[in-house]
C-alpha cells in the first residue's frame, strides 16, 4: 500500500513540478467562493492550510532554500490537488472496493493502529540481570551438564561363536597387553603405540586408542560393559581390568573426566536475555490482542475450517547446471 501510495504521489509530483511551470489551482466558475483556511477544494474534498503547511515543512526539512519561490509553493499545492483528484477518480471507478486494494488498506490501517497503541513501549524490552539470574535458578535443569569421560581402548576381538580355547587365548593376550599398559604409567595419555600394535578397533588404533568424549547416558557405538568401565575409572591414567564385551575383550584407560555440573550463568546470560525479551514482546502482543477482541462478538465456523485442505507444497526445481560444470 505504501509503495502504491508513493507511486501516485510521485507521478502527481512529476506532473505538478515539471519545469516549475505548473498552472496554479483554479476555482471552477460558479462554485462557492473559498474562504477561511481552505486553500483548495477538489470536489467535496478540502485541502486546508494546516495540512498544506505540514506537507510543506515535511518536504523542506533538511533542504535549505526549498520552496523559497512562490511558484514552488504553488507547484506543491498543485501536486496535492492532483493527488486528491486522482484519489477521487479512483473512488468513482470503485478502485477502493477491489479485494486486493481493500486488503492492503485494511493491513495499512491495522499496522498503523498497532504502532499507535504500542507507542512509548520499547521495541526491545529491557531484561534486568536480576530477571536473568531468577530464570537461571528456576530452570537449572536446562543448563545441567552430564558427567563426561574421555577414554582410550584396546580391542582384542573374537567372534561370538568363538570356541572356549579361542576366548582363553584372547584373555591371555589381553592380560599381557594390560601388563604392558601398566608399565607405561603416565608417560602416555592413552595407550600410545600399544593401541597401534595390538588393538583391532580400526577407528581408534592409530590415535592411541582415543575414543573421544562420551557423556553419561550416551552410548555411541560402544558396548555397555565398555561404557560402564570407563565411567568407573576415577582419575586420568587409571586402567580398567580386562572388560568382556559382545564383540571381544577391551582394555579401557581414562584420559579425562568432567563431573556433572551446570553451564555457568556468564556463559548463558545473553541467550537467556534474548529469550526473556522475546517472551515480553509476545506478552505485549497477546495483551494487545486481548484488548482488541474484548467485548466483540466473535464466532468461528470450525466445521467449515476443518474442510479446508492444506495448500499444496511448491517445490522449485533446481536450475540447470552451467555448461562445463
Amino acid at each position: 500500500m505504501k509503495t502504491k501510495f508513493l507511486f501516485v504521489v510521485a507521478v502527481s509530483g512529476c506532473l505538478a513540478l515539471s519545469c516549475n511551470r505548473s498552472p496554479s489551482p483554479t476555482q471552477q466558475q460558479g462554485s462557492t467562493p473559498i474562504a477561511g483556511d481552505i486553500l483548495a477544494r477538489v470536489g467535496e474534498q478540502e485541502i486546508r492550510l494546516p495540512d498544506y503547511k505540514a506537507e510543506l515543512e515535511r518536504r523542506a526539512r533538511g533542504r535549505s532554500g526549498s520552496f523559497a519561490r512562490t511558484e514552488q509553493r504553488e507547484a506543491l499545492l498543485q501536486e496535492m490537488v492532483n493527488f486528491e483528484s486522482t484519489y477521487l477518480r479512483a473512488k468513482e471507478a470503485g478502485f477502493d472496493q477491489k479485494p486486493e486494494i481493500s486488503r492492503q488498506i485494511k493491513a495499512f490501517i491495522v499496522e498503523r493502529f498497532i504502532e499507535e497503541q504500542l507507542k512509548g513501549k520499547p521495541e526491545s524490552p529491557a531484561v534486568s540481570d536480576a530477571e536473568i539470574a531468577d530464570h537461571y535458578r528456576a530452570h537449572a535443569s536446562r543448563f545441567a551438564l552430564p558427567e563426561k569421560v574421555r577414554f582410550s581402548v584396546i580391542q582384542i576381538g573374537f567372534s561370538p561363536k568363538a570356541t572356549e580355547e579361542r576366548k582363553s587365548d584372547a584373555m591371555r593376550k589381553a592380560e599381557s597387553v594390560l601388563a604392558e599398559a601398566r608399565a607405561l604409567g603416565d608417560s602416555e595419555r592413552g595407550f600410545g603405540m600399544l593401541a597401534q600394535r595390538y588393538s583391532e578397533d580400526q577407528a581408534t588404533r592409530y590415535l592411541g586408542g582415543d575414543a573421544g568424549w562420551l557423556a553419561r547416558g550416551e552410548r555411541g557405538r560402544w558396548d555397555t560393559a565398555v561404557i560402564d568401565a570407563a565411567f568407573a575409572l576415577m582419575s586420568a591414567g587409571d586402567l580398567s581390568p580386562v572388560v568382556q564385551a559382545s564383540n571381544g575383550l577391551y582394555l579401557v584407560k581414562l584420559i579425562e573426566k568432567q563431573p556433572a555440573g551446570h553451564r555457568p550463568l556468564e556463559e548463558v546470560a545473553e541467550a537467556i536475555r534474548y529469550q526473556l525479551a522475546l517472551e515480553k514482546r509476545h506478552r505485549t502482543q497477546q495483551e494487545l490482542n486481548e484488548a482488541m477482541t474484548a467485548g466483540l462478538k466473535i464466532e468461528i465456523n470450525r466445521a467449515l475450517l476443518e474442510t479446508i485442505p492444506a495448500p499444496a507444497s511448491t517445490s522449485h526445481a533446481a536450475p540447470p547446471a552451467l555448461p562445463g560444470s
